[in-house]
């Protein structure tokens, strides 16, 4: 399970990683000769970015936290037998 999870949490970096990169990449694309929509639609999708990044970093806090308790309750019950 371990691995899995390790594999996964890779994975979910790698994507916040091109999200960052999308959003750098809009912000150098954009022309702001028409400010009003231009900065609303940036701030809308960023905002939903952003939501991405919030919900992939909450499961991996989460995951992380599993398997160091899993961890922490193995080295105890290791200890227990000796």
């Amino acid at each position: 399970m371990p691995d899995i999870l390790t594999v996964e949490i890779k994975r979910d970096l790698e994507y916040m990683y091109k999200i960052t990169g999308d959003i750098l990449n809009f912000l150098e694309d954009k022309n702001y000769e028409n400010r009003n929509k231009e900065v609303h639609d940036l701030l809308e999708m960023i905002k939903f970015r952003l939501e991405d990044i919030g919900g992939i970093l909450q499961k991996d806090i989460f995951n992380c936290d599993y398997l160091l308790t899993k961890k922490l309750i193995g080295s105890m019950e290791e200890k227990h037998k000796s």
